[in-house]
């Protein structure tokens, strides 16, 4: 019955998504069939190629779909959060139909006969999730892995922060960084790390301890820290000295509505709440200490569910009044630009949310330069150093890499810290 209730408060939004999925089903096979057609008739009269295509094929359905978008998101063109991504990868594994479809026909040749072979000449792999990529094994062949690639999340301060440390290392010299900028969320950038797909992205303690390793979190910023690096170290990933600057999250309303019905703290939702929308991004919808702990420990009851939106444009939503409340980062410079009141967490429910940059530890063994450039950053940027970056980049439109550049000339280089 809860199911059932669930479904009829969303219906609005599930319908829109199942008309998007029928046609990215359309569309993806639409597209499988334009390619796979021709690929099969190419194989049939080029049997040696025909092996390769049908391995490609088999390798791509072999591929777990999770791991194939993870493999895709921070590819060029292709990559990125979206529809875009999810259309390439259905794309993909219907390949593999259509072209077995064309080796069954009598008259199509040999097809199938190396579908199983290992020719292995520039034959596409399947993504190796437990190794790293093949740039990092091409440098390890070399002798030197001369190469460290930063991530980040999708959103601004996140890219930023990926600039930051990319022109900090840069600095150091030595070492040739790889920009892998907004990725995605939380799960993305953390499963990178792990893989060896990135060497080092920003982090945030509370995110870490929550998010990532699914226990509660300290509300004292210290030990928030000290969790986060025990529970990484465990995983041979390093969180190296906070950068200055804590973004909690912050519980945003219009500045005319705080104005007008008096609310400063969370705890005055309660009387406004049974009235308004609320919006929030798509991870604190679903994280233990984003949505559900939230109207659980200000006894909340919204007018209708949350609607979920990209964090890119939710301060625009609530401004614009698609939404009433949201919850935004606290050092975001579009709370001042839009007029926006951030509301006391009277209750201290938000946990401490330092940036600390997270490392693999074999990365800093081999790139002493990467462990100097952090420790010039360590403590460097604070919170209004963050708001005045996020806003020369969302308000005043300048170039990330710019804006980063300026800041970086304010900030002693590593050997002043020797």
């Amino acid at each position: 019955m809860a199911l059932l209730n669930f479904w009829l408060a969303r219906r609005a939004e599930l319908l829109q998504l199942l008309e998007q999925h029928i046609v990215l089903v359309l569309v993806s096979t639409g597209l499988a069939v334009a390619i796979g057609i021709p690929a099969g008739i190419l194989a049939a009269k080029r049997p040696r190629l025909g092996r390769v295509i049908l391995l490609f094929a088999n390798i791509a359905q072999t591929v777990p779909s999770l791991a194939l978008l993870g493999f895709i998101l921070p590819l060029p063109f292709i990559g990125g959060i979206g529809p875009r991504t999810a259309l390439v990868a259905l794309s993909i594994y219907a390949l593999l139909p259509v072209v077995r479809h064309r080796d069954r026909h009598p008259d199509r040749g040999t097809l199938g006969r190396g579908g199983r072979g290992g020719g292995g000449h520039d034959t596409p792999a399947a993504p190796d999730h437990g190794r790293a990529p093949a740039g990092h094994a091409a440098a390890y062949a070399r002798g030197g892995s001369e190469t460290v690639v930063v991530g980040s999340k999708n959103f601004t301060e996140q890219v930023i922060l990926g600039e930051l440390v990319a022109q900090a290392i840069e600095a150091e010299g030595g070492v040739r960084v790889v920009r892998k900028l907004n990725l995605g969320g939380t799960f993305v950038c953390d499963r990178g790390l792990r893989t060896g797909d990135l060497d080092v992205y920003v982090e945030y303690t509370g995110t870490a301890v929550t998010a990532v390793f699914h226990e509660p979190v300290p509300h004292d910023s210290t030990r928030a820290f000290e969790r986060a690096r025990e529970l990484y170290a465990r995983q041979s990933l390093t969180a190296t000295a906070p950068l200055g600057f804590n973004n909690t999250f912050t519980i945003l309303v219009r500045g005319r509505d705080a104005r007008t019905l008096n609310l400063r703290t969370v705890d005055d939702l309660q009387s406004v709440a049974g009235r308004w929308t609320p919006g929030f991004g798509y991870e604190f919808l679903q994280r233990d200490d984003g949505y559900p702990g939230l109207v659980r420990t200000y006894g909340l009851q919204f007018a209708s569910q949350p609607r979920a939106m990209d964090l890119s444009l939710i301060y625009r939503a609530l401004a614009d009044g698609q939404v009433d409340v949201i919850a935004g980062d606290a050092t975001s410079a579009l709370i001042k630009a839009f007029d926006l009141t951030a509301l006391e967490d009277s209750r201290r429910y938000f946990p401490p949310y330092d940036a600390v940059p997270i490392v693999r530890s074999a990365t800093l063994l081999r790139h002493p330069a990467v462990g100097r450039a952090l420790a010039r950053l360590a403590g460097r940027v604070t919170d209004d150093d963050m708001r005045t970056l996020n806003a020369a980049v969302d308000v005043d439109h300048q170039d990330v890499r710019a804006a980063v550049q300026r800041f970086l000339e304010t900030v002693p280089d590593s050997t002043a810290h020797q």
